[in-house]
């Protein structure tokens, strides 16, 4: 069972999340919000926007694939 750790909150991230958990190898999926999506919330074993972005970054480097989309306002173009 892998662990994946999501981060993000919008509507593409819930559609990775719902993908993600069709998955045959039955991952645990983890998330990192800025602000709560509650979709996201409901397909996720863990939430973890309310700990301190040490235990974060401690989580994201134990799980298995890391699964994230790129902030459109950071994309140099």
């Amino acid at each position: 069972m892998p662990n994946i750790l999501l981060v993000g909150n919008g509507a593409r991230e819930h559609a990775i999340a719902e993908a993600i958990l069709r998955s045959k190898q039955n991952p645990h999926l983890f998330s990192y919000m800025k602000s709560n999506n509650p979709g996201i919330c409901s397909l996720s074993a863990t939430n973890v926007a309310e700990v301190p972005m040490r235990i974060v970054l401690a989580i994201f480097f134990k799980c298995s694939s890391p699964a994230s989309t790129p902030d459109p306002s950071r994309v140099d173009r």
